[in-house]
């Protein structure tokens, strides 16, 4: 037996088992429509039941060609937008890594700058970087070559005052800057004690007081933040040095006019930062020389004197570098003319 059932995109066949042979006919009172009735009722339910499974199994797949076309262009879909979305986010990955090789390039002309002693061009650089990566490193390096264009300004010309404390005001600025953009790094403190030492350089004696006071704070607080940063170890080895010198008299001076107190300093302390300093740090020039400064200080004219030589001998990196290679060479020139009356060239707050 076959049954045939046809849609409007298939034909189906479906074919089902053969039935029995009929039963044998006895005479006429053998009941023969009722054993009819009785063999084929079971096999044409079953063939009923099968056409309507095959009638099922075909509407369920003409729905599903039919919705077909729809599935597909869903699919299309959402594969062009996932495309989309990843061709998007390959634009900002190559756009943020030119971005990045980019401000690499920009710093590392800023470095290039600083080794030539160019701290104005240095700055014009960093200006540029900030405004890519306003970054609190960037930040602190650009405050930097403001107070090295001012101590420049200063050595040139020191009736150039205004001019000066312009810049360290800038400097200063931008080291708080730093600083509110990530209060953990040690470098925004370390340009807030440079910029608030040279600024005190050129204010008034109560203003230098408080800047002092206050650039010891940052001293402090940037080797918390890092101990194995060299610059804070040497800034407070200034601090030290530059406390030392300050007499018992000097001292209550500043306390009865200024109602300020000022940490106590001693010349060994100072030599102890500088000595790590240069073991955090060994090719850095301020360390050396200030090693050898306070050596002499301290009275151990011969060893101070072979790190003096060694810091001349020594690479530069920026105009602080060039600087104290100046005051060593003349130190070492007054040490060897027997000048000892003058162990000591007092540094105005390099760094």
């Amino acid at each position: 037996m076959f049954a045939t059932i046809t849609t409007d995109n298939f034909s189906v066949t479906s074919r089902s088992h053969s039935l029995g042979l009929l039963p044998a006919v006895y005479g006429p009172d053998f009941p023969l429509l009722d054993m009819l009735q009785q063999h084929f009722a079971p096999k044409t339910s079953i063939v009923v039941s099968t056409q309507r499974q095959v009638i099922q199994n075909v509407e369920r797949a003409c729905l599903w060609l039919t919705t077909w076309p729809r599935r597909i262009k869903a699919w299309h879909t959402e594969h062009q937008e996932a495309v989309r979305t990843a061709g998007n986010h390959s634009h900002r990955s190559t756009a943020i890594s030119k971005a990045s090789r980019e401000a690499q390039r920009i710093s590392d002309q800023a470095i290039a700058a600083e080794r030539e002693c160019r701290p104005d061009l240095a700055a014009e650089l960093l200006e540029k970087l900030s405004r890519i990566h306003p970054h609190a490193e960037t930040l602190a390096r650009l405050s930097k070559q403001y107070t090295d264009m001012s101590y420049l300004i200063l050595q040139a010309d020191a009736a150039a005052r205004s001019s000066t404390v312009d810049l360290n005001i800038k400097a200063v600025e931008l080291a708080l800057k730093a600083v509110a953009t990530d209060p953990t790094n040690a470098l925004g403190h370390i340009a807030l004690c440079v910029s608030r030492g040279r600024l005190a350089l050129v204010s008034d004696n109560r203003k230098k007081i408080q800047l002092a006071k206050d650039a010891a704070d940052d001293a402090a607080t940037a080797m918390r933040l890092d101990p194995y940063n060299d610059y804070a170890h040497h800034l407070m080895g200034r601090w030290h040095f530059e406390m030392a010198q300050l007499n018992a008299v000097v001292r209550t001076l500043i306390r009865i006019c200024f109602g300020t107190t000022l940490m106590e300093g001693s010349f060994s302390e100072a030599l102890s930062c500088y000595r790590k300093a240069a073991e955090l740090n060994p090719g850095r020039v301020i360390h050396r020389v200030e090693i050898g400064r306070t050596l002499i200080k301290l009275g151990n004219v011969q060893a101070g004197l072979e790190h003096l030589q060694q810091a001349i001998d020594m690479d530069i990196e920026d105009i602080n570098a060039k600087l104290q290679q100046d005051d060593a060479a003349m130190l070492l020139k007054k040490l060897r003319a027997g000048k000892r009356e003058d162990l000591y060239i007092k540094n105005e707050t390099r760094s």
